[in-house]
């Protein structure tokens, strides 16, 4: 009944200043519902009258943002979670206050800007400092002359916020519940965000979170901490703490530390030289992160282009006398090292001066190959720059060659990159289950340019091998956005089939159901039938490793009988 009419209240937007002394007393109710409702409300003035004075439970005046959410961040000492959760999520909308009220929740401590002396002891300082030696006020009484004593205030009564409200977010990122550090979690990222001071101090705090028990916290951590390590450096110590997670055995995980570590800023080349050496190790355990790894890479080199340069000769091997035999370009190791040299080489010019001859074959390969992971070198493309001079000689040919076709850029095109089960395991291996019973086959794929409008109509299409398909459509769960653009999809696709007398190729492709599909076919979950009623139907990906190609992942199944 409170949380409607409290509802009520704010679609009205019916706040008066007035009511304002009697909410900040209903947070102290004993009622835990009155609390919560309570809160809410009072986050609301405070984004309606952010900049109005108000007197503080101290007898100060202050703005009415920063007093409100002193009193949401005393609410994180609430001995009822749902209060402490409340109160760690609305901490989320003050985005306004003032930056010493933020500053306070970091430490336990009060720190000096947050006191306040009344007149008294001010006029007291004051005096003493413009050397009168007495004060006039009432004495004792018990000696001639005697000064009036200096009123001794303890820090509570000096306080411009509540001593229990003092490193309200340390407090929060310590609860033993789960919703209440993932609300703090969320609330810490979003006020860290635009402030690179208070972002800086945050680091620690977040990168601490990496080592929770709950896996959905440490995903939310690794988020609130990415759009923040832009503001600061990362030191050694601090990367012994995140790099933890290349080890998780979730790969949401993984994937969102490698893009915290593209877009961070490291102090020096040590700390490059341990990212390479962690993302090896993580390469060498999970050879399905291959790709992820190698954009983490790419991101390092751009950043850190003259942290890279006195690490090109050990990276790449090179020896300053002998020369070094062509490493192959099948070694993943090798390609991880080698990413990382180029794109520091595409920022720094001197650096391709240090690269072997034999790299340049590879980076055109690269660069052919995967040219969001290898960007364009202008040094080591002077022979296409010297083509381009020649254009008064080409230009009057331009008129006799073919007809102009709209080609859909590559950057736009909707593709889909494989990343488990790998080659090896779909070329060599038999999924074997049981005749007419369902079982799962685990597959990672990463979508590159889907809005979540068409994760809506997103579908696996199982075709069998009598001409017949069933679509599989993965739970909302399953989807992970990594960005704007690209989609970490981590499903286990449906598969079933009667008994076969040997193992026959099932061929799965991701796709976007068409919008003028019937509507019966695009809402089951799996559906059965013909594969030529399919073609009008869905509209499969591309496949990253060759636009010109449909993305296409082939099984060997064998349904057999049950012993």
């Amino acid at each position: 009944m409170c949380e409607d009419a409290s509802m009520k209240m704010l679609e009205k937007e019916c706040l008066s200043l007035e009511y304002y002394p009697h909410l900040a007393n209903l947070c102290k109710n004993s009622e835990q519902n009155v609390r919560v409702v309570a809160l809410r409300i009072l986050t609301k003035f405070a984004l309606v009258y952010p900049e109005e004075k108000v007197m503080a439970s101290k007898g100060f005046k202050i703005r009415l943002h920063d007093d409100a959410f002193s009193i949401v961040c005393d609410a994180m000492n609430d001995l009822e979670v749902k209060v402490r959760a409340q109160a760690a999520n609305l901490l989320g909308f003050f985005e306004n206050v003032t930056e010493s009220f933020l500053d306070q929740t970091l430490d336990k401590k009060l720190m000096r800007n947050m006191t306040m002396l009344n007149t008294n002891v001010r006029n007291t300082k004051n005096a003493l400092s413009a050397g009168v030696s007495y004060i006039g006020g009432w004495t004792t009484g018990k000696k001639m002359g005697e000064d009036m004593p200096i009123e001794k205030l303890e820090d509570e009564s000096q306080s411009l916020i509540p001593t229990g409200s003092c490193g309200a977010f340390v407090t929060a990122l310590e609860d033993e519940f789960m919703a209440v550090r993932q609300a703090a979690v969320y609330s810490l990222g979003k006020l860290a965000r635009n402030r690179p001071v208070f972002a800086s101090a945050c680091i620690d705090h977040l990168a601490d979170m990496f080592n929770d028990e709950i896996q959905q916290i440490r995903l939310d951590a690794i988020r609130a901490l990415t759009p923040l390590v832009s503001h600061g450096l990362l030191y050694r110590d601090q990367l012994d703490t995140i790099l933890t997670v290349l080890d998780d055995a979730t790969a949401d995980n993984r994937m969102a530390l490698h893009t915290l570590l593209a877009k961070s800023n490291l102090a020096d080349s040590n700390c490059v030289s341990q990212c390479l050496k962690k993302l090896l190790h993580s390469l060498r355990r999970f050879p399905m992160d291959k790709f992820s790894i190698f954009g983490c890479l790419s991101g390092i080199g751009q950043n850190h282009s003259s942290l890279v340069q006195p690490l090109v000769n050990d990276l790449l091997d090179v020896h300053p006398i002998f020369d070094t035999p062509e490493q192959s370009i099948d070694d993943d190791f090798y390609l991880a090292r080698l990413i990382l040299v180029l794109n520091a080489a595409s920022h720094r010019s001197v650096l391709c001066s240090l690269i072997p001859s034999y790299a340049l074959k590879h980076y055109r390969y690269l660069r052919r190959s995967w040219p969001e992971i290898v960007p364009k070198i202008l040094e080591f493309d002077h022979e296409k720059l010297h083509q381009c001079d020649s254009s008064p000689f080409l230009c009057p040919f331009l008129a006799v060659g073919p007809e102009d076709k709209t080609i859909e850029k590559e950057n736009d095109a909707k593709t889909a990159r494989v990343l488990e089960p790998s080659r090896e395991f779909r070329n060599n291996e038999t999924i074997r289950f049981v005749a007419g019973l369902p079982t799962g086959i685990f597959i990672r794929i990463l979508l590159c340019n889907v809005t979540d409008e068409e994760l809506n109509r997103f579908r696996i299409q199982i075709e069998y091998p009598d001409q017949t398909f069933d679509l599989h459509r993965p739970r909302r769960g399953d989807f992970l956005r990594l960005d704007s653009a690209t989609v970490h999809l981590q499903t286990n696709v449906v598969v079933s089939a009667q008994r076969w007398a040997t193992s026959a190729s099932v061929i799965f492709t991701p796709g976007i159901l068409s919008t003028k599909s019937d509507e019966s076919v695009a809402q089951r979950i799996v559906g059965k039938g013909p594969k030529d009623s399919l073609n009008q139907h869905i509209m499969p990906f591309a496949s990253a490793e060759n636009i010109a190609r449909k993305c296409r992942i082939s099984f060997n199944i064998h349904p057999m009988q049950q012993a």
